[in-house]
């Protein structure tokens, strides 16, 4: 459904932390951050924002990917799962 067209579809670990491309453009960090919760403790969540944009929608314009921060490796890696 609906969730599903936001998940990220690239989505690589780097230690704890998750790199997330090919991210829809009407996502916010706290939505990224939601849609890995129920892997682990998302302790940041953040997109590679577009300095001095304007937001569209409420939507903060960004480059199409970002990072979610686990409390541990182990959560990061059952979320690539």
């Amino acid at each position: 459904g609906d969730r599903e067209r936001r998940a990220p579809r690239e989505v690589k670990a780097q230690g704890p932390k998750l790199y997330c491309g090919d991210l829809p453009w009407e996502l916010s960090a706290e939505e990224l951050a939601a849609h890995f919760e129920k892997y682990g403790k998302v302790v940041n969540a953040y997109l590679a924002e577009v300095q001095f944009a304007a937001s569209v929608n409420g939507y903060k314009p960004h480059r199409g990917f970002g990072f979610v921060e686990f409390s541990s490796e182990e959560e990061a890696t059952k979320a690539l799962k």
